[in-house]
């Protein structure tokens, strides 16, 4: 059941028309409960839906009813409110400037509607979490935002310079103290300025007049770094603490244990590259048309080469970004398995391909292929688990179960370009858990494309390493599935941008989220269909 009181707030907020009481008890609200902030994104995302189609209807446009394609869950209410919209069209464009000035989409300077906290002072190939290209000059206030993909320098009124890093998802407390959920940040504070705080999941990061990194992993795995001065490092859950000098590091577990960790110099990066992009932006998210991937029986040994003279690349999958980007930035992709391993296989448009040079943690952002598969039976589909960050806030023991369940696993698939090799990374369940040991076992190649455009890789990957060798996935089984890959820059560091397909075309009710945050809800991952005839070319 909705609570009123939640609802009168974020109502008043979306039509302008909040008191600053009003405004300090929502923020209160949405500072201290994740269900009152999946509300917000729920009501918020309505009015951001409806208004966005009634510009596109007022503007001649016939695909009206093409809602972005993480507005599926309000397709419905859409339609129904269609006829009444054109009369809505003055509120809604207030409430719509209003909400995009919480969702990542910062004001231009000089807006009014709140205090500005930062402003862009360089972009590359930077994009807000809508696919919208950030701009120089544009101002960050008060709020949540999430960076897609790129690099941005901000400078704040006070001095003090971030460094941002996408995929990244924060939010502003207030003008010297950033809450980062996801991705990484590099401070640099003035000399003779201090206090600026970093906070996490699980620590808060106090500048002592310095500058120093930051990062929080998909599994939660949090770091800190100094390259000047001291920060003081406090743990949330024990309130242990502890003083970082220059050149040293620590880590937080997801279990919010606090250990030293080795410097590494590369780790963050820390200067706006000062190379100009062969091309302007980076690949927009694709509108996932996907919804089942065919998981094809292998008879025949498979050589684990990057050929995939054993593939019928027939029953691949293809999914593409958005034009002018469909060309140069697609994935085909196609999975096999026998009763000891899974197989996976992708043909990948990139025109920096395999150049993946990241960091620990954030390999995926170098360049990257993840295909995420529950290998459990009795989960059955659509998957019900959902990540801490995303539950509702008293969930049924059930959902807790599924959400925690070994059995769904990501496989984060890349090729190191230090190493020249095949690579996998592997998260359990929907907190991203990583393995006990190190995978082995696995095969891996990658090939590139012979005009460089491209590259092909290939992996055979034991149900082991999945948890399943007992009771592997046989013929019949429909399990839950989905993918993404990601693009890099020359360097192999910055990510410039994702695709996310086999995904529910049709989910049921779950948080609303963007695409880039589906891994984390199993309602809206697509099927993977088991079948029993063989491969056949």
């Amino acid at each position: 059941m909705n609570d009123e009181r939640l609802d009168q707030l974020i109502d008043a907020h979306l039509n302008g028309e909040m008191t600053e009481a009003e405004r300090r008890e929502l923020e209160e609200r949405l500072l201290h409960s994740a269900a009152d902030r999946v509300r917000f994104w729920e009501l918020a995302e309505t009015h951001t839906v409806l208004h966005e189609g009634m510009q596109r209807q007022l503007a001649g446009g016939a695909a009206v009813a093409a809602t972005p394609p993480h507005a599926s869950l309000l397709a419905a209410w859409w339609r129904w409110s269609l006829p009444w919209a054109a009369a809505a069209a003055a509120v809604l464009v207030v409430a719509a400037a209003v909400w995009l000035s919480m969702r990542g989409a910062p004001r231009e300077p000089g807006a009014d509607s709140g205090p500005v906290l930062t402003v862009v002072r360089e972009t590359l190939r930077g994009r807000w979490a809508d696919g919208r290209e950030v701009r120089v000059s544009e101002s960050v206030g008060r709020g949540g935002w999430s960076l897609q993909s790129g690099l941005i320098s901000l400078q704040g009124a006070d001095g003090v310079e971030l460094l941002v890093e996408g995929p990244a998802v924060a939010e502003w407390l207030g003008a010297q103290h950033l809450r980062l959920t996801s991705g990484t940040v590099v401070v640099r504070m003035p000399k003779g300025r201090s206090g600026f705080v970093v906070e996490t999941a699980q620590m808060r990061v106090i500048d002592l007049g310095t500058e120093f990194g930051v990062s929080v992993s998909q599994s939660g795995d949090e770091r800190v770094q100094v390259y000047d001065g001291l920060v003081r490092t406090e743990a949330t859950a024990s309130g242990a603490a502890q003083e970082l000098k220059a050149g040293s590091g620590l880590r937080c577990s997801a279990a919010g244990e606090l250990a030293p960790a080795a410097f590494v110099e590369d780790r963050f990066i820390r200067r706006m590259p000062r190379t100009t992009p062969a091309t302007p932006g980076g690949p927009l998210y694709n509108r996932s048309a996907v919804e089942s991937v065919a998981v094809m029986r292998a008879t025949n040994e498979v050589s684990v080469d990057g050929q995939l003279t054993e593939w019928n690349r027939g029953t691949f999958f293809k999914s593409a970004c958005e034009p002018p980007y469909a060309a140069t930035y697609f994935v085909e992709g196609g999975m096999m398995y026998d009763a000891t391993h899974l197989y996976v296989a992708a043909h990948v448009g990139d025109p920096e391909p395999m150049r993946n040079a990241s960091r620990d943690g954030f390999q995926f952002a170098g360049g990257s292929v993840i295909v995420r598969l529950s290998t459990d039976r009795r989960l059955g589909w659509p998957l019900q688990g959902i990540n801490r960050q995303f539950r509702p806030a008293n969930p049924s023991r059930k959902l807790l179960a599924d959400s925690a369940n070994e059995l769904v696993t990501s496989l984060i698939l890349w090729h190191d370009a230090k190493s020249g090799r095949a690579s996998l990374d592997l998260q359990h369940s929907f907190e991203l858990e990583p393995p006990d040991a190190t995978p082995a076992g696995w095969k891996g190649a990658f090939q590139k494309d012979a005009d460089g455009l491209g590259y092909t890789l290939e992996y055979a990957i034991p149900w082991r390493l999945l948890h399943c060798e007992s009771d592997p996935p046989h013929a019949g089984d429909v399990m839950g599935a989905l993918w993404t890959v990601h693009w890099s820059d020359a360097d192999g560091r910055i990510c410039f941008g994702q695709l996310v397909d086999v995904t529910n075309q049709n989910p049921p009710a779950s948080p609303t989220a963007s695409p880039a945050s589906y891994f984390l809800i199993g309602p809206h991952w697509g099927r993977a269909v088991f079948q029993s005839e063989a491969a056949k070319k």
